[in-house]
């Protein structure tokens, strides 16, 4: 998780369940943390980019260099990240980038307003995020696609999927669905 204990802004930590131990702090600072697939790395949002820290060495690599990114999604395989970035016209817009060396971002999913929130499935292939379709006045809308076809959309934002790719929770503007 990103904590705020001191001046300096969020710092990383990671808090060890089957211990009692308590939290432990990563010496990273950064927001919006997501782990890897295999469990090895955790990529971040900071003020300017993307990161990801390698747990075994506390190496930290970056990943991009624009101040807006944020909300990293790893894909199911660990070869690459879906984040939002904003757009010239104040939206936002989702990207992926790979994680070999030199890997450009590339536009992954850009409606007419705002993309944002990315997750993929465990399993299953399935992806979703928010968007808004058409003024800023718009509610944020769920989309799902599957392999075997898309889900309707529905009102909400912060998608999350179940472990085995078959459910989709998300909060619904005062509820969670």
């Amino acid at each position: 998780y990103a904590g705020d204990e001191g001046i300096s802004g969020f710092e990383l930590w990671v808090l060890n369940l089957t211990d009692a131990l308590g939290p432990t702090r990563l010496g990273v600072f950064g927001r919006e943390p997501a782990w890897s697939p295999d469990g090895s790395r955790i990529a971040f949002a900071t003020g300017g980019g993307l990161r990801v820290l390698d747990l075994a060495d506390s190496n930290v690599t970056p990943l991009t260099s624009d101040p807006s990114d944020a909300s990293p999604a790893w894909h199911p395989d660990g070869a690459s990240i879906v984040f939002e970035r904003s757009a010239l016209d104040g939206t936002s817009d989702l990207y992926e980038i790979g994680l070999a060396p030199g890997a450009a971002e590339v536009p992954s999913h850009a409606w007419a307003g705002d993309d944002l929130d990315p997750a993929f499935a465990a399993v299953g292939g399935g992806f979703a995020f928010a968007t808004q379709y058409g003024s800023p006045e718009s509610p944020l809308q769920i989309l799902a696609s599957w392999p075997a076809g898309s889900w309707p959309s529905a009102e909400g934002r912060n998608p999350s999927w179940s472990q085995d790719g078959n459910q989709l929770a998300f909060d619904a503007y005062g509820a969670v669905y």
